[in-house]
């Protein structure tokens, strides 16, 4: 499906609207896709659990503008069946109007198949990225994950989550670097085969150890540091919340899961924000549905001398200070 130029597009709440094999859905033209929390619009190929793949939304052209609000763009892709993956939004050659993405989703997965890129592509635009989920987000080929560039290009992005990324870097630099790496989470949140296969392989050269297991017990004893995340990302859908409790309950980081890794000096690590505690709307909410005072980790391990969850915040401060140095200096 494609849109010319100088066309706007509106697409009302609760639409769905599928792209052609393949080529997805291009917008030459403006396009205003406005949905609601409870009548989201859903970009999505022909058949979204078959093998039919599309690349998912391209807003193109000098001319082009948009505002795209709770939307989700997904494809239900070959590799995975019936989940959520492969989808790419292009924003290129945007005019000063640009385009703006708040409060939706954007599911994307690793590939084996170079060249491609599956998440977020700007170029040449002007970019607003707000209150927006990106889950899954990169590959194995080229260009893979979030592309960014182009001199004229002006990308915001504030308030976001980037989910996946996390797991998948940590994954990698500590097998790079010839750690104990273990990943302890249900079956169903385990990595896709193409990235384990990668770190293996990574792994066997460095001398690394990785571990992928669904026993806690198994995933903490011995370790040095503890890392966890939010169990559901700013964007999901409400309904998620009771069935993810539910499958990663038994993981979350209390006293008990810290003494079980029977290291007295191991450190708690988290990428923040955290539900340890009811002194958030959402963990309110969630205390008030499900008795639960915390979430993935409890108060007393996040308040505890051995989380270093504030110094390892601070790291990352002089790492972004160093990149804006290094990205708008002469």
């Amino acid at each position: 499906m494609s849109v010319a130029v100088g066309v706007t597009l509106t697409i009302e709440p609760g639409a769905i609207v599928k792209g052609d094999i393949y080529s997805g859905m291009t917008v030459l033209g403006s396009m205003q896709a406005v949905g609601t929390i409870d009548q989201p619009i859903l970009f999505t190929s022909v058949d979204d659990t078959g093998g039919s793949q599309w690349r998912g939304l391209g807003i193109l052209g000098s001319s082009a503008s948009g505002h795209l609000q709770y939307v989700t763009v997904r494809y239900g892709g070959m590799y995975h069946p019936g989940v959520e993956s492969y989808a790419e939004v292009a924003a290129l050659n945007i005019g000063a109007e640009g385009l703006t993405i708040e409060d939706s989703q954007i599911h994307s997965a690793t590939s084996g198949n170079s060249g491609h890129t599956y998440g977020i592509t700007i170029d040449n635009c002007q970019f607003t990225f707000l209150r927006t989920t990106v889950s899954n987000l990169g590959g194995w080929g080229d260009d893979s994950g979030m592309k960014i560039t182009g001199p004229n290009t002006i990308a915001t992005l504030s308030d976001n989550i980037f989910t996946g990324i996390v797991l998948k870097a940590l994954k990698v630099i500590g097998c790079k670097l010839g750690m104990d790496v273990r990943l302890c989470a249900p079956k169903s949140l385990w990595p896709e085969a193409e990235l384990i296969k990668t770190c293996r392989k990574i792994a066997k050269e460095t001398g690394a150890r990785l571990t992928i297991t669904e026993s806690v017990e198994e995933g903490v004893k011995g370790m040095d540091y503890l890392y966890t995340d939010v169990w559901v990302s700013m964007g999901e859908a409400k309904e998620v919340w009771d069935e993810r409790i539910k499958l990663l309950k038994p993981y979350q980081i209390n006293m008990a899961i810290v003494k079980k890794s029977g290291n007295p000096n191991v450190k708690f690590m988290h990428c923040l924000p955290a539900f340890h505690n009811r002194e958030t709307k959402v963990g309110e909410e969630i205390y008030e549905k499900t008795g639960l005072e915390s979430l993935e980790v409890t108060e007393e391990v996040f308040e505890s001398e051995r989380s270093i969850v504030f110094a390892q915040a601070e790291n990352r401060m002089h790492t972004i200070k160093a990149i804006m140095v290094a990205t708008l200096g002469d």
